[in-house]
């Protein structure tokens, strides 16, 4: 009886042991909705389309995207295949004057209302009429939503009506609809 009494004994100190660990271990690991936010995102989304309007009801964004995964608390979009158009109102923000965009790249991050980078076979696309640029190509894109500049370090390719660009150091400032490059090449086709 006395190895009985004795394995007994052994038996419940460890359960006494082995529940208390527990104990300890489970909260180490739980986390409060702040953390919980942070780490993980609010949705993911396959074969995404949306569309962002201002205040007054204007559409300012169009997106499509083969995935989409979005953090609230940060208002970061992470995306596969993004595939979007932006509606440059220009100063006056009038919905007829809209001078739409399209950006397409194989990656891209979205703070909403702040900036765009895109990366990968990125293309940008003038689609209204009498456009002085009507494409352009990078690896790399940024553009600032507040200030409306599309710039890039990279090298670019840039065509219009009549010309066929490439340099590096992209800076374009849709406000006044300025196009800067560095070290342009230029190539011009008259028709």
């Amino acid at each position: 009886m006395g190895v009985t009494l004795r394995s007994f004994i052994l038996s419940v100190a460890l359960i006494v042991i082995a529940a208390i660990v527990y104990q300890l271990s489970n909260k180490r690991q739980l986390m409060d909705d702040a953390e919980i936010m942070e780490r993980y995102p609010t949705f993911t989304a396959t074969n995404f389309s949306g569309d962002n309007f201002d205040k007054t009801g204007k559409l300012i964004h169009h997106l499509e995207a083969q995935t989409v995964i979005f953090y609230q608390n940060r208002d970061l979009l992470l995306l596969s295949k993004p595939d979007g158009i932006y509606y440059n109102y220009g100063s006056k923000k009038d919905y007829r004057q809209a001078e739409p965009w399209q950006l397409s790249a194989n990656q891209g991050r979205v703070v909403l209302n702040q900036e765009v980078e895109l990366k990968g076979e990125v293309k940008l696309k003038a689609l209204f009429a009498n456009s002085p640029i009507s494409n352009a190509d990078t690896s790399y894109l940024h553009l600032d939503m507040q200030k409306n500049l599309i710039t890039t370090p990279k090298e670019v390719r840039i065509s219009g009506p009549n010309f066929v660009n490439y340099g590096h150091g992209l800076r374009a400032d849709m406000n006044d609809k300025k196009v800067y490059l560095n070290d342009p090449h230029a190539r011009y086709e008259f028709n």
